[in-house]
């Protein structure tokens, strides 16, 4: 059995791509046993391709998984690509990564609709922008408001032991708002 590489090595694209082959060969081996020689002959063509690039993680693949639902005009497969790429590799980038994944996701959204329009197809740029309204709408419902916590506490937890006043602070009249 071939030796699996652990997540606290640090592995090199040779070992990558050495295990892959391996998972590929499992994968195979399995399709074969089962009989599903239609699985059988595509995965064979896909690593036949992917011998060609010879990449352990190829950027055409996202770009391809991007590019050919904005052609063919698929938004729910364009949807479907961003939410694996975002969910696979976009929600580990920091603060200043994801500010650009977010312009991205953006211009790939404005892609899709320019080229829906640009062919007669307003319905489909349509259907795109209603799916991420809806989308939109149920993230807003599905979170609470993250409303500040009004605790005597956290005002206290500012001042020393010996420097405590002696009488809560003020109140705000308008809204009841402690003064900070």
């Amino acid at each position: 059995m071939a030796q699996m590489a652990t997540p606290e090595t640090t592995t090199s694209p040779s070992a990558q791509r050495k295990a892959l082959d391996a998972a590929d060969e499992v994968v195979l081996e399995y399709v074969a046993f089962r009989g599903f020689n239609e699985v059988f002959r595509a995965l064979n063509a896909a690593r036949a391709d992917d011998a060609t690039r010879r990449g352990a993680y190829d950027a055409t693949f996202a770009t391809d998984a991007l590019l050919k639902p904005i052609q063919t005009l698929d938004h729910a497969a364009l949807l479907d690509a961003w939410d694996f790429l975002s969910s696979r590799f976009f929600r580990r980038l920091d603060a200043e990564m994801t500010a650009h994944a977010q312009a991205l996701e953006r211009g790939v959204y404005r892609a899709y609709c320019v080229a829906a329009v640009k062919r007669g197809e307003r319905q489909k740029a349509t259907q795109l922008l209603t799916e991420l309204a809806r989308r939109d709408a149920a993230d807003a419902t599905s979170k609470p408001p993250s409303a500040p916590k009004q605790d005597a506490e956290v005002v206290w937890a500012l001042y020393d032991d010996d420097d405590r006043p002696t009488k809560p602070p003020p109140v705000d009249a308008r809204n009841g708002a402690r003064w900070r």
